[in-house]
């Protein structure tokens, strides 16, 4: 499974939703203030703002951009709650604007065995807002194993797991809004961190059986 952007002209760049860079931007300003998040956008050479959510779709390279230089502008401890912040919110904004009602109407009285089908359905289509030109792709070898493979752009980035945090955290509000509250997901290196990263969706009490 991988996914196809809409409206993008094949062999162009890869695009992301309006709300990734949005987020990571409420967020900077959030943990280190008006000023110093206004100074570090400035630095950071990327046009990005909390006080207005851009209309269209974002260049993935902005968001890889943004996250780069506050990766090298902060200390590491405080990079990654930041990129998990805003990732739920990306999160938790898919849930809410990209799932279709028809889905939400069926979903809750579907057992797992069809909810999850249908949830990497909606992300093989719509996946693209969050992850921009990566793919995630069932594992044939697993049934219980995602493997999420970066764009090139984001095999390029210097420290890969700190993409991850971003992309755990955007993924999760998914999975368990298809799977269940108490869904645990675990990661392994089955494959270059460069590359990507394997997801294990663990079942908790609360997963559907």
């Amino acid at each position: 499974m991988g996914w196809t952007q809409p409206d993008r002209p094949s062999g162009t760049a890869a695009r992301m939703g309006a709300p990734t860079l949005h987020a990571l931007a409420k967020v900077l300003q959030e943990t280190q203030g008006d000023a110093e998040a206004r100074r570090l956008l400035a630095l950071s050479g990327v046009t990005a703002s909390w006080d207005e959510q851009p209309r269209d779709a974002i260049a993935e390279a902005d968001f890889l951009s943004l996250v780069g230089f506050v990766t090298q502008a902060l200390a590491r401890e405080e990079v990654l709650p930041i990129l998990e912040r805003a990732g739920k919110t990306v999160g938790d904004w898919f849930v809410a604007a990209r799932i279709p009602a028809p889905a939400r109407f069926l979903l809750h009285p579907l057992p797992q065995r069809m909810t999850y089908p249908l949830m990497v359905r909606i992300l093989e289509v719509h996946g693209w807002t969050v992850l921009g030109g990566g793919a995630l792709v069932p594992n044939p070898e697993f049934a219980s194993q995602l493997l999420l493979f970066h764009s090139p752009a984001a095999r390029a980035f210097a420290e890969p797991r700190v993409l991850h945090a971003y992309y755990l955290a955007a993924l999760h509000p998914i999975f368990t809004f298809f799977l269940g509250p108490d869904l645990r997901v675990e990661t392994q290196d089955a494959i270059p961190p460069r590359e990507g990263i394997a997801l294990v969706l663990r079942p908790g009490a609360g997963v559907r059986p």
